[in-house]
């Protein structure tokens, strides 16, 4: 990577945020300065929304709705895999759709792609954040 294509940060800003924010300001830069980062950028977005939507599910309702991305067909059998380690739970009929679409590799529709899913006792987050944050387009708390 050049210098040109890293994200700059100023040192005043990074001295204030250095705590853990340092990566945040670089994404933020980045992304307005149309670095090449941007899927990165993304991907932290979105660790980010998933991560604040499991922490109000878990003190509450304890579900989430998530929506993949239409191209993240390859990303289906990663829950499949949590599912069967009884991390997560979906309904049957949401486990045969998936199961599709690991197979034939394409969405038949798009309400396919939103799914409801239950956070069991042992729900392993880190695994969960790290395998859908490329994979999700969406993900929201269900309500009680």
């Amino acid at each position: 990577m050049s210098d040109a294509d890293r994200p700059f940060v100023d040192k005043k800003r990074y001295d204030q945020l250095s705590r853990g924010g340092f990566l945040r300001i670089a994404e933020e830069q980045a992304l307005s300065q149309g670095s090449p980062s941007e899927t990165v950028i993304r991907k932290a977005e979105m660790r980010d929304q998933i991560t604040e939507a499991i922490r109000q599910a878990l003190n509450s309702s304890r579900q989430v709705e998530i929506t993949f991305k239409r191209e993240a067909t390859d990303d289906v059998v990663y829950l499949l895999r949590m599912i069967e380690s009884t991390n997560l739970g979906i309904e049957d009929a949401d486990v045969a759709i998936l199961w599709g679409v690991v197979h034939s590799k394409k969405w038949e529709d798009d309400n396919n792609r939103t799914v409801k899913v239950t956070l069991f006792q042992n729900f392993d987050q880190s695994w969960f954040i790290g395998r859908m944050r490329r994979a999700l387009e969406n993900i929201i708390v269900v309500p009680q």
